[in-house]
């Protein structure tokens, strides 16, 4: 596939949003036990297969999806500084 045919198929954004659901979701499942974010992660874990079956079955994703996703992007990267010792 050339640039060009790209531009003219376009990947559609609700298909984007749904890979971008299952990768989070699937990140968040492979926090350690031991993590001190494993907690929260699984209760974000779960409004997200929540948002995302709803995506998948033509429903409107909940109001606060947004949310749900920048949390759970702010969760990986604490959970990441944990694993590495930083502080910051």
């Amino acid at each position: 596939m050339t640039a060009s045919d790209k531009q003219k198929f376009p990947i559609p954004v609700e298909y984007k949003r749904l890979q971008e659901l299952r990768t989070l979701i699937d990140r968040l499942e492979r926090l350690s036990a031991d993590s001190a974010w494993a907690h929260r992660a699984a209760g974000l874990r779960g409004s997200l297969l929540y948002a995302l079956e709803n995506l998948e079955n033509g429903k409107e994703p909940p109001l606060a999806l947004a949310d749900w996703i920048g949390q759970s992007f702010a969760i990986l990267v604490k959970a990441a500084r944990e694993v590495r010792g930083d502080d910051r």
